[in-house]
């Protein structure tokens, strides 16, 4: 969520990014770089533990090899925020539905006689 409290000190007119969650048209962009700078250093890390060295940028040549790889990373790096996000919905669409009303139950007046 540091993302988001940038968002929201640069953007500080915006209603969405003002929000904890900045809504999937800010975070979007977020979620696609940090899967690809994820590949890129996850890559570079692998190759110097093992000692192969490949060129990473090897999908441009066949991109079949990398989908594998980064197919899942999007469907994590969508599917993980989105749980969550549906979850805090669902949770405060319940709170409200439980949300005791104050008529429907009134109190009985204590009298001081």
């Amino acid at each position: 969520m540091a993302w988001s409290a940038i968002l929201r000190k640069r953007l500080p007119d915006s209603l969405p990014a003002q929000r904890v969650w900045p809504g999937w048209a800010l975070m979007a962009p977020w979620l696609v770089v940090s899967v690809v700078v994820g590949y890129f250093v996850g890559h570079a890390l692998g190759d110097r533990l093992t000692g192969v060295h490949r060129t990473p940028l090897a999908f441009f040549v066949d991109a079949r090899s990398v989908l594998p790889v980064v197919g899942p990373a999007f469907a994590l790096a969508i599917g993980c925020p989105y749980f969550f996000y549906a979850r805090g919905r669902l949770a405060a669409m319940e709170a409200r539905r439980i949300k005791p009303c104050s008529s429907a139950h009134p109190r009985p007046s204590v009298s001081s006689e």
